[in-house]
């Protein structure tokens, strides 16, 4: 293209245009250490610089970190709301053995763009202080990874009717679960002594080794504190925690001590099923007394 520059294209109708070049930088490091995204310099007027970084992991994970911070005449807001006159910085950690990542900086707004300095501009460094924020690399996040340290959500400005003030868990293939005490250096794995059950669900076998005593030494269900109610319930629905089916079988205690076994709706009559008095003396079978 004669006459043009190294970052423009030629189009098909014969204008050109401009070719982004986006600032970009590959850090390597065997050893644990920290990357510098950017700085935010002191200042004490109101503005909110806005910059985007993505990084790409050798795992071709890619993560993404959105920075606003928020300047007033009282200068930059803290993470709890107080302010300061202090520079501020923003980093990434890296893991030891994590391989090549690479920064970029995907989006950068034009207004308040001299509140964000230097920019990826330094080399890994292996310890940091003072006021900066470090913001710990996912090497797998978007595929199955593992977060090192403690992951903590803060909603905030969301009410419980808009579902986005807290965790949610997308639906794969009818699929969603959270695990607990899973192996800590494998993402597909459980562990010895994890828990099998969350919310009322319960996977795979259960049994119960006893070594206790005085009416401790097995499976104990309480009554309902609604219905009086307490009872064992076979052929449940595999997909649901509530309600029944018709050919379910049930054992139930009745709120007047009886012990009752029938099937669907057997244990609402008492000419049907197996029943025996709340004295145990009287067994019963479809109301003849046995």
């Amino acid at each position: 293209m004669a006459g043009g520059t190294n970052q423009q294209i030629l189009l098909a109708n014969g204008d050109t245009t401009t070719l982004d070049s986006k600032l970009s930088r590959t850090y390597s490091s065997g050893s644990e250490g920290n990357i510098r995204l950017c700085v935010f310099p002191t200042g004490t007027g109101t503005g909110e610089p806005y910059i985007q970084f993505q990084v790409t992991c050798n795992t071709n994970a890619m993560q993404t970190i959105d920075l606003v911070p928020s300047y007033t005449v009282n200068g930059i807001v803290e993470l709890y709301g107080s302010y300061s006159s202090a520079v501020y910085t923003a980093w990434i950690h890296m893991m030891a053995g994590s391989g090549g990542v690479t920064v970029t900086v995907s989006k950068q707004s034009k207004y308040w763009a001299t509140r964000v300095t230097e920019i990826l501009t330094q080399d890994i460094v292996t310890s940091i202080s003072g006021a900066q924020t470090q913001i710990p690399i996912s090497y797998n996040l978007g595929n199955g990874g593992i977060i090192n340290n403690m992951l903590q959500v803060n909603p905030m400005n969301r009410n419980y009717t808009t579902f986005n003030n807290g965790i949610r868990i997308g639906n794969y293939s009818n699929y969603a679960a959270l695990y607990l005490g899973c192996d800590s250096t494998a993402i597909n794995t459980t562990k010895a002594g994890s828990s099998t059950s969350f919310a009322g669900v319960t996977c795979g076998a259960v049994q119960i080794n006893t070594n206790g005593n005085n009416f401790n030494e097995g499976l104990r269900i309480s009554r309902s504190t609604a219905s009086d109610y307490s009872g064992i319930y076979l052929g449940c629905n595999p997909y649901q925690t509530s309600g029944s089916l018709t050919d379910q079988w049930r054992i139930v205690n009745t709120p007047t001590g009886e012990l009752r076994i029938g099937v669907g709706k057997q244990l609402l009559n008492d000419n049907q099923g197996l029943k025996i008095s709340a004295d145990g003396k009287t067994l019963s079978f479809n109301g003849r007394v046995l």
